[in-house]
């Protein structure tokens, strides 16, 4: 379906997808997929101008899958994926993340601010402190969502303490 390639970054092999040209659109996988999850999204993005990356993340996928867990760390990920964007020379990256990718892609959004044009997050979460768990319980079953949605929406940013978190949506302050 999709031309394969590979890089070595830091001594891991990754695998990756690279469709089309146009502004950069990295496509973050979580557990338990890999780039696959993405064939659905890559064409249409192509057909719309956009060149799509989607790595396969060290452990998933045709990349390296070290034996050791100690290296499956979030700084290990973002590591690597920063290696790959630097390799490729990514610049004005849009990133895509969804559950593990979602951390790995604003971590990687916070370090390097200048060359992130937008961000996309789905179904992840990082918390950095206990959410209470009156919160808890009205967000498993979706209460709130729509609230949370339109805070953000409206100020551009979660206010200070919402949910137990600080410093903008999901990224600890």
């Amino acid at each position: 379906m999709f031309e394969e390639h590979y890089e070595v970054i830091d001594g891991i092999r990754l695998h990756y997808v690279d469709e089309g040209s146009g502004p950069p659109i990295l496509l973050v996988h979580g557990q338990p997929t890999w780039s696959y999850l993405y064939r659905k999204m890559i064409q249409p993005l192509v057909a719309a101008g956009y060149r799509c990356i989607s790595p396969d993340l060290m452990g998933f996928g045709l990349s390296d899958k070290p034996t050791d867990e100690s290296a499956y760390t979030l700084k290990r990920h973002v590591e690597l994926v920063t290696g790959l964007v630097e390799r490729l020379q990514i610049q004005g990256v849009t990133i895509v993340g969804q559950d593990w990718g979602g951390p790995i892609g604003l971590r990687y959004a916070i370090d390097h601010q200048d060359n992130v044009r937008s961000l996309v997050i789905l179904n992840t979460l990082v918390r950095t402190t206990p959410v209470p768990l009156p919160f808890t319980l009205v967000f498993r079953n979706g209460g709130l969502s729509s609230f949370r949605s339109e805070i953000w929406t409206c100020s551009g940013k979660w206010p200070s303490g919402a949910a137990g978190l600080s410093g903008g949506p999901w990224n600890p302050g």
